[in-house]
């Protein structure tokens, strides 16, 4: 089994990831508990499958943290999770193997966050870190 991170962060809460024996159940690759913060992966994952289903699992806490497990319904959840983890997992991964976006596009860092990249105009900040949204705008 490759390397774990032993604990992730969701929103500002720490969860535990563990590997063990789940079940007997030959399709329970992983479990999560939102309640005891944490994430079981089954002893039997090896290679890309092990991010695939830790990524998967953090899926499901995301959306239990929300409170949508229980507003969608373990049928419905498993539905929207595996959605998620199939349309997101080819970026997470290429992300994680090149540390770029998969179109090759770069974050540009402008120079004056309250400038506007297409007009170059602007008004002026002190501190070009700490921006707020323009009068009358909803941030």
């Amino acid at each position: 089994m490759i390397d774990l991170p032993k604990t992730i962060k969701l929103s500002g809460r720490s969860f535990t990831v563990k590997v063990g024996n789940l079940s007997d159940a030959e399709e329970e690759y992983g479990r999560s508990h939102a309640f005891h913060q944490e994430i079981i992966l089954s002893s039997k994952l090896e290679g890309p499958q092990v991010n695939q289903v830790l990524w998967h699992e953090v899926l499901h806490m995301a959306l239990g943290i929300a409170g949508l497990d229980s507003a969608l319904g373990e049928e419905n959840e498993e539905a929207v999770v595996c959605a998620l983890e199939y349309s997101l997992w080819p970026v997470v991964e290429h992300l994680a193997r090149t540390g770029q976006w998969p179109t090759g596009a770069r974050v540009r860092e402008r120079k004056n966050p309250a400038t506007n990249p297409r007009t170059g105009k602007g008004r002026a900040t002190k501190n070009p870190k700490l921006t707020t949204p323009p009068e009358g705008s909803q941030a």
